[in-house]
């Protein structure tokens, strides 16, 4: 289940940051929060390593 919500949370952050100069208002924050949700499924991914080793 970790690894799935880190999957997500992954994609979505580099959907978000691929799609932040759609809206240059925004940037800024758009990105930030991208990189939130991308350090933040690696993170995930990284706890969720020792589980399944």
């Amino acid at each position: 289940m970790i690894a799935i919500v880190s999957l997500i949370s992954v994609v979505l952050g580099g959907v978000a940051a691929v799609q932040a100069e759609r809206y240059p208002a925004y940037v800024q924050l758009i990105e930030t929060v991208a990189g939130v949700l991308l350090i933040g499924g690696l993170g995930l991914i990284g706890a969720a390593l020792p589980i399944a080793a």
